[in-house]
């Protein structure tokens, strides 16, 4: 968003944007969203850093921010969550701030139902290495336990529905849904109850 000739100079300036958005209300964030998008989505592929990150807390949080610009946001953030080794569970903060801020639109909870459905998928791929795989599942936690029953609700079905569907094909529950499934031991019972009526043992799928 800033460029300068070295860091401290662009984290300098960054800091100072981030001062000036604290201080007034007014200012369109929306055209810094659209900036983000060309740096980190369209042309140059630049890693996100953490200073960039602040900022897009910064914005999250700013009056002016809008759903479709912090939906914007989120889809940034949500790849290097789970994608990013080096500055993934820094970029969580900002995402956690859209997901609460914007709990109630439908938007977003489409946005959060997408991306748990491609994490939970990216979690039974076979050469997803382990540190992903722990990212994806602190991620999903995150969700699952900030101050809202609602988006909670969100990821169990989600996880649901999937070790149902991955039990319609294998006998056994793949470790990595297995995890999460026992943050909700009702729902862990339910599945297994599910599994066990939905098949005789002369129907069941041969072990994976």
């Amino acid at each position: 968003l800033v460029e300068a000739d070295n860091a401290t100079a662009r984290d300098f300036a960054m800091r100072s944007l981030m001062g000036f958005l604290r201080r007034f209300e007014g200012v369109p964030v929306g055209i810094l969203v659209e900036l983000v998008l060309k740096k980190f989505q369209v042309s140059t592929g630049d890693p996100l850093t953490l200073i960039d990150l602040e900022l897009f807390l910064v914005i999250v949080r700013h009056p002016r921010c809008t759903v479709r610009h912090a939906e914007l946001l989120a889809q940034v953030l949500a790849r290097s969550s789970v994608e990013d080794t080096d500055v993934g569970r820094a970029a969580t903060v900002p995402l956690l701030a859209v997901l609460v801020r914007y709990e109630e639109d439908e938007s977003i909870l489409l946005f959060l139902q997408r991306f748990v459905q491609i994490s939970l998928t990216k979690l039974i791929q076979r050469g997803v290495p382990k540190a992903q795989v722990t990212q994806i599942h602190e991620v999903l936690v995150k969700v699952v336990c900030l101050p809202s029953a609602h988006l909670a609700s969100v990821v169990r079905a989600l996880v649901s529905d999937v070790c149902k569907a991955y039990l319609s094909n294998y006998e056994a529950l793949h470790p990595n849904l297995q995890a999460l499934l026992e943050l909700w031991p009702l729902e862990e019972s339910a599945v297994k109850e599910w599994a066990v009526t939905a098949f005789a043992p002369e129907d069941r799928p041969p072990p994976s």
